[in-house]
C-alpha cells in the first residue's frame, strides 16, 4: 500500500460481444471475421486480475517483477543500514520480529500466497510505514508495527499480501511502461499503487483477515480515527495518496457485513476464491 499510518490506542485501525450480425430482413446469421490478434495496450487491458477477475493491465512476468522488487528492496536496505538502523530478517530472534512474523504467518497461511515464499522485513525506524514492492518481502517499520494491536496489524499484513497476490506492483509498472492511465483509479506520479489498487487490496485483505480468525473492527476504527485526524501532519501524506479514510472505513464495514452475512451462500471450502466480495470460481487454492 505505499505508506500505512498508525493510531494510538484505543482506536487501533469487454464482455467483448462479437456481433453475430443478424440481418433485420432475412434473419440469417452473417459470418463474422476472426478478430485480429490483439497486441499492445489493448491486449494488456483485456487481462484479468488473478484474484478478483477485474480488468488488469499487466504484462510483466513474475520473474521480472520479483527482480524489480528485489532491486528496490536492496536499495532501501542499503539506505537504512547507512542510517544505522537495525534490519530484522527471517529467523531474527528479536521479540518484535517474532511477534510480527507470527501474525504474518497466520494471515499468509489462509491467503492466496500460502504456498509462496513471502517473508516480513522489520526495520527499527521511527516512521509509521508498511509497504511491499510486490516481490517476496513486506517491509514494516517498528514504530508502526509496535503501535498497533494484533487485529489491526493483521489487517495491514493482509493488505500488503493482497497487493502481491493481485499483482498490483506488476500492473503499476506495466502502466508506466506503456504510458496509459490506470484502468481502476487515479494515481499520483509518486505513488506505487492507485486508489483502485488500494480499494481492491482492502477488499481482498478483509477476506484474509476474517478467514484467519481476526476481528475486523480494529481496522475500521483505524480508518475512522484517521478521518477525525485529517489535519494531523503525520497523516497528511497517507490521506493524499489513499482513498478517503471515512469512505474507506464505511466500505470496510459494509464489506465485513456482506462477507459475514452472505458467505453461507458460497462453497465454504473455497471462500478464498469465491465469496460475496469477489468470485473467481475457476481458481482453487
Amino acid at each position: 500500500m505505499g505508506v500505512f499510518a498508525r493510531f494510538l490506542p484505543p482506536a487501533i485501525i469487454a464482455l467483448l460481444v462479437i456481433g453475430t450480425g443478424i440481418s433485420a430482413c432475412s434473419l440469417q446469421l452473417q459470418p463474422v471475421p476472426t478478430p485480429p490478434l490483439l497486441v499492445g495496450p489493448q491486449a494488456v487491458i483485456l487481462r484479468q486480475n488473478p484474484v478478483t477477475t477485474a480488468p488488469s493491465a499487466n504484462f510483466l512476468s513474475q520473474a521480472q517483477i520479483r527482480q524489480q522488487a528485489q532491486e528496490r528492496l536492496e536499495a532501501l536496505l542499503a539506505q537504512q543500514r547507512f542510517l544505522g538502523r537495525k534490519i530484522m530478517l527471517a529467523g531474527d530472534s528479536d521479540a518484535r520480529y517474532q511477534r510480527l512474523n507470527g501474525l504474518f504467518e497466520r494471515v499468509r497461511s489462509v491467503s492466496h500466497l500460502a504456498k509462496a515464499d513471502i517473508v516480513p522485513v522489520l526495520i527499527d525506524a521511527p516512521s509509521f510505514e508498511a509497504y511491499t514492492f510486490g516481490g517476496s518481502e513486506v517491509v514494516f517499520h517498528t514504530s508502526f508495527s509496535e503501535t498497533l494491536g494484533d487485529d489491526a496489524l493483521a489487517f495491514v499484513i493482509a493488505h500488503e499480501l493482497a497487493h502481491i497476490a493481485a499483482g498490483h506492483a506488476s500492473e503499476a509498472s506495466s502502466l508506466t511502461v506503456i504510458n496509459i492511465e490506470p484502468p481502476i483509479g487515479a494515481v499520483r506520479r509518486s505513488d506505487l499503487y492507485s486508489y483502485g489498487h488500494e480499494e481492491e487490496a482492502d477488499k481482498i485483505a478483509l477476506v484474509y483477515l476474517l478467514l484467519a480468525g481476526f476481528a475486523s473492527e480494529p481496522a475500521l476504527s483505524l480508518w475512522q480515527e484517521m478521518a477525525k485526524s485529517a489535519k494531523n501532519s503525520v497523516y497528511d501524506l497517507f490521506v493524499a495518496t489513499h482513498p478517503a479514510t471515512r469512505d474507506r472505513a464505511e466500505a470496510l464495514r459494509e464489506n465485513a457485513r456482506l462477507f459475514t452475512t452472505e458467505s453461507a451462500r458460497f462453497d465454504p471450502d473455497n471462500l478464498l476464491n469465491c465469496n460475496p466480495l469477489y468470485c473467481n470460481p475457476a481458481r482453487k487454492d
